[in-house]
């Protein structure tokens, strides 16, 4: 059996997948139309069931902005106007009734309307005095709340809001990115010193970087089908977003790679950005840093419509200048990985769509020379290397995780990522005291 998920809007396939449990039985569930009336060409965006002495009542929230109830006989005979553009999500409790609008705004209805989440395009990191709150511009947007829940036993609203989203970093600190064109640093260690003091919007998000400065890219914009079909027939199909970040091994320096081919480098004292390199016409797939002592940030892309893929070496030291610019792979770079080998060699590894993963040594000018190219079965998602720098770890598309020698390129190991036949392998990543034993599953995937 196979489920497959639609875009309703587009008509377009987005994902399908096999169910792997053995399934038993096939209930057919006979549903009934409501009576909609004077509703019935209105488009409803959630609904939920009433509890408690309102069990047989049905509630329910349009795109329009209306609140409406359909009773135990399928009549829809009860609306109200929410006095919002658009409501997205509904939550019922025995008592209340929580519904998510757009521009932030979550309303307990009849009873008080809940304070917006930060405006767009906010710095966080400035909002420390509650009591102060940040001066907002005339024409602040604020994320559309698209879905929210009541925890009836402690009475807390969770919104879920429509927005995309150091020196040495403090324990229990990570960043992301997102297709939003942000960077988000978090700190989930309380009582760590850090450098800036915890806000008022979040008691887990430090810093907020923005790639641009419009702040279109936050929230979510109904395109219709024929301005997208107009896109489609103009090949204007790029999508703004970061696609990946690294963090230098000093700790000192951020470099980010986006869906235009840029590479942003930025310094984590204070955020602020040092450079920008216009690296390719297509994104940035991954962007890795050597050892320090070498001082060279590598990136790597994937170049559309029938071209190479390549990767290009800048070098961080001499104002990024362009060291070099390798096209050896034939598909998609999906991962590449700076290695120290037992040698004191600097190695380069990447690997790729093309089913192949290529050994290069590196010299002192930093020419890479001696790739030792080897072709698999399958496609490479993902790869790590090893704390020891003998062994490099692969996520595939087979569901198998395959290691290898550094030293040789042979493969010496196999695993089964995966139990069942369902899922992807898509990213691979080594603990710090991970050690390749063939009796012990040690390899976090």
């Amino acid at each position: 059996m196979i489920v497959n998920i639609w875009n309703w809007k587009t008509g377009t396939k987005v994902a399908c997948n096999k169910v792997s449990s053995k399934v038993s039985k096939t209930l057919v569930i006979n549903g009934r139309n409501g009576l909609l009336g004077d509703q019935r060409n209105n488009t409803f965006s959630d609904v939920a069931c009433g509890r408690g002495i309102n069990s047989d009542i049905t509630y329910c929230v349009t795109s329009s902005g209306l609140l409406c109830s359909i009773n135990s006989k399928r009549v829809l005979d009860t609306w109200v106007e929410l006095k919002t553009s658009k409501a997205y999500a509904i939550a019922v409790s025995e008592h209340y009734i929580i519904c998510g609008c757009a521009d932030g705004i979550i309303k307990l209805q009849f009873i008080v309307t809940i304070p917006k989440p930060h405006f767009l395009g906010v710095n966080v990191a400035e909002g420390i005095d509650s009591s102060n709150p940040l001066s907002k511009p005339e024409k602040a947007n604020y994320p559309d709340t698209v879905a929210v829940a009541f925890d009836t036993v402690n009475h807390r609203v969770y919104p879920n809001v429509s927005d995309n989203r150091q020196a040495a970093l403090p324990p229990g600190s990570f960043l992301t990115c997102s297709a939003d064109d942000t960077v988000r640093v978090w700190n989930i260690e309380e009582g760590t010193s850090i450098l800036f003091e915890r806000n008022v919007y979040s008691k887990e998000m430090m810093k907020v970087l923005y790639m641009e400065d419009t702040v279109s890219n936050l929230k979510d914009t109904d395109i219709s089908l024929a301005i997208k079909n107009m896109r489609d027939s103009s090949g204007d199909t790029r999508m703004p977003g970061v696609r990946c970040l690294r963090i230098s091994p000093d700790g000192q320096t951020l470099a980010t790679g986006d869906r235009s081919g840029n590479i942003r480098v930025y310094d984590l004292m204070f955020f602020d950005e040092t450079a920008k390199i216009e690296a390719h016409e297509s994104e940035v797939l991954c962007v890795e840093f050597s050892p320090t002592e070498t001082g060279t940030v590598i990136n790597t892309t994937g170049l559309c419509w029938a071209r190479f893929d390549s990767f290009t070496v800048f070098d961080v030291a001499n104002n990024f200048i362009l060291l070099q610019t390798l096209d050896d792979h034939s598909a998609s770079i999906t991962s590449i990985k700076f290695n120290m080998s037992e040698a004191d060699e600097l190695q380069l590894l990447s690997c790729g769509a093309d089913k192949s993963i290529i050994f290069r040594t590196a010299q002192q000018s930093f020419s890479l020379l001696g790739a030792q190219n080897f072709v698999g079965k399958t496609t490479f998602y993902d790869m790590d290397i090893d704390p020891s720098g003998k062994l490099a770890a692969t996520a595939c598309q087979d569901r198998n995780v395959r290691v290898y020698d550094v030293s040789s390129g042979k493969q010496t190991r196999n695993y089964k990522g995966t139990p069942g036949d369902d899922g992807t392998l898509v990213r691979i990543s080594l603990t710090l005291q991970a050690r390749m034993q063939p009796q012990a599953a040690l390899i976090r995937v």
